[in-house]
């Protein structure tokens, strides 16, 4: 839900955009409704809201002793509110948009808001550049296989370990000092991985959590986690962004690495039993 209101005990105030959403959703779930709402708020109004209310979302990583008027997500993301959005026309973007072809987003509308409202603060740099040195990562020379499970299997939108591995081989046959970076919430896709790719691959060591196969995620097994995780996690989603080639199925947080990207240069997208490059 979301709605937006004037202060009444000002004149001309500026509007408030409130954004709420429901229980247990995933960070970049959460992410993915605040910007629809922000988008759709943009065309009803045609200007950007001056303020987000998003102290009703990301309850999954919110520490318990976090003031509750305040929202989390001013620890991950700074709003630039200097950046200039020019606007024409309403720009067409819904959650439900991270199961479509990437290539076809609306990126040159979307991608200012994505700078506005999502440019990372200093404390995720910070860990960005901690990892990028802890694991020796050159991104020109580094290609990411992301695999998103668990609760999100779905055979039209994942796909099987054995294209990973297929597509690796190829880009290795081209490129034959490429780095694989791994990366999932499965423990048996790093096993299947690494075993495929015993000398070109890698991983985070400390800074991720994955579980057996499950129809439960990370983020409810151990809750009381949360919060140190995603920020790392979200370090690490901008460390992949940056890599030469990524390839991964559809959901929201191969949606998300787009966005960071800035672009589809590079990536290799599974959608309903195709690949999409």
């Amino acid at each position: 839900m979301s709605s937006w209101r004037r202060v009444p005990s000002q004149k001309r105030a500026p509007a408030t955009l409130v954004v709420s959403s429901t229980e247990n959703s995933g960070f970049f779930s959460e992410c993915s409704f605040r910007l629809e709402k922000i988008l759709e708020y943009y065309s009803g109004i045609t200007r950007p809201p001056t303020t987000i209310d998003s102290s009703q979302q990301f309850g999954l990583y919110t520490p318990t002793d976090y003031p509750p008027e305040k929202s989390i997500i001013e620890q991950f993301f700074l709003e630039k509110v200097n950046g200039k959005i020019s606007f024409f026309h309403p720009i067409p973007f819904k959650q439900s948009d991270q199961f479509t072809d990437y290539r076809k987003l609306a990126l040159k509308d979307i991608l200012p808001f994505i700078r506005r409202y999502y440019t990372p603060s200093s404390a995720i740099d910070q860990i960005v550049e901690d990892l990028q040195k802890k694991y020796k990562i050159k991104s020109e020379n580094t290609c990411v296989l992301f695999h998103r499970g668990n609760d999100k299997v779905t055979e039209t939108t994942l796909p099987p370990y054995e294209d990973y591995l297929a597509r690796a081989r190829d880009i290795l046959a081209k490129s034959p000092k490429t780095r694989f970076l791994i990366q999932s919430d499965e423990t048996e896709f790093y096993e299947a991985m690494t075993a495929g790719l015993p000398d070109n691959s890698f991983h985070f060591m400390d800074e991720v959590r994955h579980i057996r196969r499950s129809d439960t995620s990370v983020d409810l097994v151990n809750q009381s986690e949360n919060y140190q995780y995603a920020l790392q996690f979200l370090a690490i989603m901008i460390i992949m962004s940056r890599c030469r080639e990524i390839v991964f199925g559809s959901g929201n947080c191969s949606l998300w690495l787009v966005f960071f990207r800035g672009s589809t240069e590079g990536i290799q997208q599974y959608l309903e039993g195709k690949w999409f490059a």
